[in-house]
């Protein structure tokens, strides 16, 4: 029975579960990081806007994008192009487009504008 009080004593004891305890979480941090989602495996949403004047850069871009992204999602803001850009679009990538309310916003925001001075107007905001 001595040798048993010698071996259990309460220091002992207070080691061996204190190590257990640390155990126990760097077990529970070893399986959370080997389980959890990398960031690069979340969905990513593209969002651009784009007029026919800078339609080259944009299909330029959803190139890009196409090519280097894994079922990318791209939601296109059309602040003026027209009927062939749109129809182009549809036919080469899986985009949603959606025609930019201007009348959503204060009167400086216009249809009339085109992107260059709508970057200049919302940029200095």
């Amino acid at each position: 029975m001595e040798i048993i009080r010698k071996k259990f004593n309460r220091n002992n004891l207070k080691s061996y579960l204190k190590n257990s305890l640390n155990l126990l979480i760097d077990i529970s941090i070893l399986f959370y990081l080997v389980f959890r989602r990398n960031i690069n495996d979340l969905p990513f949403k593209f969002i651009v806007i784009s007029d026919s004047y800078y339609f080259k850069n944009l299909t330029n871009l959803l190139e890009s994008i196409v090519k280097y992204e894994k079922n990318p999602r791209i939601l296109l803001y059309d602040i003026g192009l027209n009927k062939e850009d749109l129809n182009h679009l549809i036919s080469n990538f899986e985009i949603e487009i959606k025609k930019f309310e201007f009348q959503n916003y204060p009167k400086f925001v216009s249809e009339e504008m085109n992107l260059t001075s709508l970057e200049a107007t919302l940029g200095s905001l």
